[in-house]
């Protein structure tokens, strides 16, 4: 009897802390408002200072920007990777064996035993799948490896947020900033399922500080170190005309900086908003601001995978329940088909530009640690366009007789997926 006790007791205690666990996770969720914003004019004198003050960034001018599509990415990487002199620092949040983490090991060991400081920060969840011999030879170099939030009971309480960043700093004077993740699937130029879509941006000048700071924050966590030093954070001159701020900053008690970007970017549009996003969840107040748009004349695009397209079933499952809504605010719905569209892309009026971790659903804007640049620039908001339209050969688009003809078990599954949205 005293031992059947003792396992109710253990069993009452271990679903206290899972409900307690759920319980602060929708939390985060449902502290988050989707404000509301009076028409801006974005082309005026002092609209990206707004911006960068109000998602708790600097505006940050003269800086070079040079977007990077598919498997170019890595190419650049390493690139940049191979020239390092002082700091290597790396941050993803999905790390898988195969050929290209061999590639990545390989340049990374090299240049820690060239004498470089190499340091690298991998999600404790999407690392899982890092091998222990990729592990061993990264400490064997002298590469500085570190998990963020590993599976511990010491971490219970914060475990459900994940580093979601995708980014890269070299020598503190080159950075990256977008959506790709070490696997296989990152590589090739999406020419099928088996190879990804996605969009890292390439920065050069004065906002390389910032991105560096950015690292600095998850690695003094997985560490206990600071980094600091004209090393890490030297005096960079302007290289380009870009001005570009970053959102990252956000705790559990007010609207998170990433989420706010979004909405001053939805809120200020006053002709085209361009959406390319893997994961797109609206809420009602995402759906009502994106309807506002549409009502003051703005061309609102969305693009995502489509069912067959996606990784994760569920998510394109939950969008579908709000198709309709979607459709009635005037939005025009792409799914594009070819395979995986992963890049977490906006693009406003044709001179401002967001780039970054961000998916648009409940778990980037109030759960994991992400970051995104938000870029003034029209070179870059054009390519972006560019390339937005020549992926919709690439799509279906979305009516409502796609939303009318879904089975009963389809349209059963969009409705238990919605409700478990902020988990996805």
């Amino acid at each position: 009897m005293i031992l059947g006790l003792s396992i109710a007791v253990v069993l009452l205690a271990v679903l206290s802390l899972a409900l307690g666990y759920v319980l602060w996770s929708r939390s985060r969720i449902q502290r988050g408002v989707w404000a509301r914003l009076d028409p801006q004019d974005t082309s005026r004198d002092g609209f990206a200072r707004m911006v960068a003050h109000l998602s708790l960034g600097s505006l940050v001018e003269g800086n070079a920007v040079t977007l990077l599509e598919n498997g170019a990415f890595w190419d650049a990487l390493r690139e940049s990777i191979a020239t390092a002199e002082r700091s290597v620092h790396f941050e993803t949040f999905l790390w898988k064996a195969g050929e290209l983490s061999a590639s990545l090991v390989d340049a990374f060991c090299e240049r820690a035993r060239a004498g470089v400081d190499v340091r690298l920060i991998v999600d404790g969840e999407g690392g899982k799948l890092m091998s222990d011999d990729e592990r061993e030879r990264l400490r064997t170099a002298g590469v500085d490896l570190r998990l963020y939030r590993p599976r511990r009971f010491a971490h219970l309480g914060s475990y459900n947020g994940r580093d979601h960043r995708k980014l890269a700093v070299i020598d503190g004077r080159v950075a990256f900033i977008g959506g790709h993740c070490v696997t296989d699937e990152w590589t090739g130029d999406a020419q099928d399922r088996e190879h990804f879509r996605d969009m890292t941006i390439r920065l050069e000048g004065p906002v390389v500080n910032h991105v560096q700071a950015a690292f600095s924050e998850n690695w003094t966590e997985v560490s206990g170190r600071l980094l600091a030093g004209e090393d890490h954070f030297p005096a960079l001159e302007p290289t380009g005309d870009a001005s570009v701020h970053l959102a990252y900053l956000g705790d559990a008690r007010r609207v998170s900086a990433v989420k706010t970007l979004h909405v001053l970017a939805i809120e200020s549009a006053r002709e085209s908003l361009l959406i390319m996003n893997p994961y797109f969840l609206p809420d009602d107040g995402a759906i009502e601001a994106l309807g506002r748009a549409t009502a003051r004349g703005v061309r609102v695009r969305v693009m995502t995978p489509t069912l067959e397209a996606t990784d994760n079933p569920l998510v394109v499952h939950a969008m579908m329940r709000e198709l309709p809504r979607l459709l009635d605010a005037g939005l025009e719905v792409y799914g594009y088909d070819r395979t995986l569209l992963h890049q977490k892309v906006l693009s406003v009026d044709g001179c401002w530009s967001v780039v970054g971790s961000v998916n648009f659903d409940p778990r980037s804007f109030e759960i994991n640690e992400e970051i995104a640049a938000s870029v003034f620039d029209r070179a870059l908001a054009s390519k972006i366009e560019a390339a937005f339209d020549a992926d919709v050969a690439h799509c279906v688009r979305y009516g409502l007789e796609h939303a009318e003809k879904r089975s009963v078990g389809s349209r059963l599954a969009d409705h238990l997926a919605w409700g478990v949205r902020g988990q996805l």
